[in-house]
C-alpha cells in the first residue's frame, strides 16, 4: 500500500497538475491502509499467543498464554444462512465437508466442494475458519478462508496446535 500511495503521489507530481478530491482519498485510503496492522504472534519464549491489530501507532495488543489454550479446532460457516436455523447446522457442516481433502481416484469435478457449489443458493458462501478455543470457552478466530482453501487452513491449525502442545480437531 506505501507502493501505492508513493505512485499516486509520484503521478500527481509529475502532472504538475492538482488532483480532486478523489485523488486526495485514494492518497488517505492508501497511507491508512499501509499503516494498519493486524498479526497474530505465537511467542515459544513466553509461551504466549498475542494478536496485534489497529494502526501501527495506535494498536492494540491481545495476549493468551499457551497453558489457557484448550484446543485449536476448524470449523464450516456459511455466510447467507440465517443464525439458529434449522439448515444452518447442515449448511455449516457442507462446508466443513467441502474443506476435507479429495478421496483418492475423484476428479476436479467429482470433488465435494463442487458439490456444495452446486447445491447452495447464490447468496450463501461457505468458508472455514481456524478457531482457538481458549479454558473458559471463549473462541478467537485466527483465520477464515473459502471453503474450497480449507485444506490450506487444516494444515496450518495442525501445525499451530503441534506447536503448541495442543489437540487439533475439526468442529
Amino acid at each position: 500500500m506505501v507502493g501505492i500511495a508513493g505512485l499516486l503521489v509520484a503521478a500527481l507530481t509529475v502532472s504538475g497538475g492538482s488532483t480532486g478530491i478523489l485523488g486526495y482519498l485514494l492518497i488517505g485510503i492508501s497511507v491508512f491502509a499501509a499503516l494498519y496492522e493486524e498479526a497474530w504472534v505465537f511467542d515459544d519464549g513466553n509461551r504466549k499467543l498475542e494478536h496485534r491489530f489497529g494502526l501501527m501507532f495506535f494498536s492494540r495488543k491481545l495476549s493468551l498464554p499457551f497453558d489457557d489454550i484448550a484446543v485449536f479446532r476448524i470449523e464450516g460457516f456459511v455466510r447467507g444462512s440465517l443464525p439458529g436455523s434449522a439448515s444452518e447446522a447442515a449448511d455449516n457442516e457442507k462446508a466443513l465437508a467441502a474443506s476435507r481433502p479429495r478421496e483418492s481416484g475423484s476428479s476436479e469435478k467429482e470433488s465435494i466442494a463442487d458439490g456444495v457449489k452446486r447445491k447452495m443458493p447464490i447468496y450463501k458462501k461457505a468458508y472455514v475458519r481456524l478457531i482457538c478455543e481458549n479454558a473458559d470457552g471463549n473462541a478467537l478466530v485466527l483465520n477464515t478462508l473459502p471453503a474450497n482453501r480449507g485444506g490450506t487452513l487444516r494444515t496450518t491449525g495442525a501445525r499451530i496446535a503441534a506447536y503448541c502442545g495442543k489437540q487439533f480437531r475439526e468442529g
